[in-house]
């Protein structure tokens, strides 16, 4: 499978390395959308548009499934029962998803015991931007 998108944020595009995809070609490099099929077609997994190169190299931190990340952002800014609230969830499954984000950066050599580091790698991984304490309607792009 081949996914051609118009996704510019590095964590979405990460999030597509988990989900089977063969090869992701951004539009914006259209012109390697060929190569990315035939090698798809001739069954080479290991394709890597140079844009898909630069973000996976360029992450500091590791690999987090979407649910992850998006529970992530949300505890760094709020509470476990708000979280399952707002996802629609039970609080198990959130408790579950922390669990494994925590394990993941310890995993990375991030210590992450407090609200306080999983906000500290939150931001510097861009899941949560800078002014994550501003209201949603002042920082304009939702991240808040």
């Amino acid at each position: 499978m081949v996914i051609y998108t118009g996704e510019e944020r590095p964590e979405r595009l990460q999030g597509t390395l988990g989900i089977g995809a063969d090869a992701l070609v951004r539009k914006d490099e259209a012109g390697c959308l060929e190569a990315a099929l035939t090698a798809v077609v001739s069954g080479d997994r290991g394709w890597v548009s140079p844009l898909m190169a630069s973000v996976v190299l360029a992450a500091p931190g590791p690999r987090l499934s979407p649910a992850q990340v998006e529970v992530l952002r949300l505890y760094a800014t709020g509470s476990r029962q708000r979280i399952a609230s707002l996802q629609g969830c039970a609080l198990e499954t959130v408790k579950t998803h922390l669990k494994a984000v925590k394990t993941r950066y310890e995993a990375h050599g991030d210590a992450v015991f407090t609200r306080t580091d999983l906000l500290r790698v939150a931001i510097r991984d861009r899941h949560v931007g800078q002014d994550w304490y501003l209201p949603e309607s002042e920082t304009g792009d939702g991240s808040g």
